[in-house]
């Protein structure tokens, strides 16, 4: 009996909680509305309370705007008045001298070298020294005689590495209506946009375009070498060899006796190379003259 009495008493507690809690909820979702409602009224007040100043600032003014008062007039006729000269030998004269107070004289200097502004033979507004435009590199010289003889000086050093190599004749390792150079021997932009040098010449060719001995030795290396790619290296002499680089194919192997003009390889695109177009396909040729590389085009007739 006793836990009956008390089921009932918990029961009637849970749902004296339960109503107590939607009244609560009920009660707190009126005065968040009654805040708003507040709310809105104090904006509203405020917008009408200066509707109304406005208006009556407004009639105000209208009923004030014809009638002058004496004070008015007399403020009017203690503000004094300006008479501004307009000549143009007045304004010329006190800008010169603005500009000269505050150390402009340099723009005095540009406006009166661009004809701009006509001062005469002042002395105060001359330049001391000729205003000259800056370049940032040098101009060529361009006298004859100069050339002429950078001319002589350049033909000379030419014709003396030349005569220094001239125990060696080769010819071009590929017919010359199937190439053209790509690269000269010398320093060259790489791809990151710095300057290296270029050790031989680059001769741009269809891949596959035969590859001849530019002249008779000895093969000591044919194959695959690191950067180069496919790659046949010719002694002829104990001063001279040719290398033939980034090759398609290899036709000889290491201690064959080639011949001047002897088919040894085919153009290809292999190991490291510089694209420019569809293909990178061509010949790098380099000349070696006791370790040290020179330019092939030394050689050639």
């Amino acid at each position: 009996m006793f836990k009956y009495i008390v089921g009932l008493c918990v029961l009637v507690f849970t749902a004296l909680s339960g109503m107590l809690l939607m009244q609560y909820r009920a009660f707190k979702e009126e005065v968040q509305h009654l805040v708003e409602v507040r709310q809105e009224y104090r904006t509203y007040n405020a917008t009408f309370r200066k509707i109304l100043r406005d208006y009556q600032r407004l009639k105000e003014g209208y009923e004030t705007e014809d009638e002058t008062s004496v004070q008015d007039v007399e403020k009017k006729k203690e503000i004094p008045f300006l008479v501004v000269n307009r000549e143009p030998n007045y304004l010329k004269t006190s800008m010169l001298q603005y500009m000269q107070q505050r150390r402009l004289k340099r723009i005095i200097y540009r406006l009166q070298a661009s004809g701009q502004l006509s001062i005469g033979a002042d002395p105060r507004y001359q330049p001391k020294k000729p205003i000259r435009k800056r370049t940032r590199r040098r101009t060529s010289i361009t006298y004859p005689l100069v050339e002429a003889q950078l001319n002589y000086i350049r033909q000379r050093n030419h014709l003396q590495r030349k005569a220094a190599y001239a125990d060696l004749h080769l010819r071009w390792p590929i017919e010359r209506s199937s190439f053209w150079l790509s690269s000269f021997f010398g320093p060259r932009r790489k791809p990151n946009r710095t300057w290296g040098f270029h050790y031989g010449i680059d001769m741009a060719a269809i891949k596959g375009t035969p590859i001849m001995a530019a002249e008779s030795g000895v093969v000591i290396e044919a194959g695959v070498n690191k950067g180069f790619g496919n790659t046949i290296v010719i002694k002829h002499s104990d001063k001279y060899r040719t290398r033939y680089a980034h090759l398609h194919r290899i036709y000889v192997r290491v201690g064959k006796q080639v011949e001047q003009g002897e088919r040894i390889g085919a153009v290809g695109d292999t190991g490291l190379v510089r694209k420019r177009g569809q293909s990178a396909s061509h010949l790098h040729l380099e000349v070696t003259a006791h370790g040290k590389r020179i330019n092939p085009l030394f050689f050639f007739s």
